[in-house]
């Protein structure tokens, strides 16, 4: 992810241990901790995103230049 980021990097612990990082661009990349370069995950947001995500449980919570946008975890999601 060679962009301007302004949001702390995250480490999340649930489920697959994994790195979350979100670009200025809104750009949201995921990898496995490690020495080697494994990605996990990666989307684009469509917004500009200056803020670190928040994450309540199960939810993540990513504020945008315009709006708040809410990422259920698949677990939760199967759960409904």
């Amino acid at each position: 992810l060679a962009k301007r980021c302004y949001a702390s990097p995250m480490l999340l612990t649930g489920g697959t241990t994994r790195v979350l990082i979100v670009s200025a661009d809104g750009e949201m990349l995921s990898f496995a901790p490690g020495e080697t370069f494994v990605p996990l995950a990666e989307a684009n947001l469509g917004e500009t995103v200056y803020a670190t995500p928040l994450v309540v449980g199960d939810t993540m919570l990513i504020r945008g230049r315009r709006k708040m946008m809410r990422v259920d975890s698949p677990s939760k999601e199967g759960a409904k």
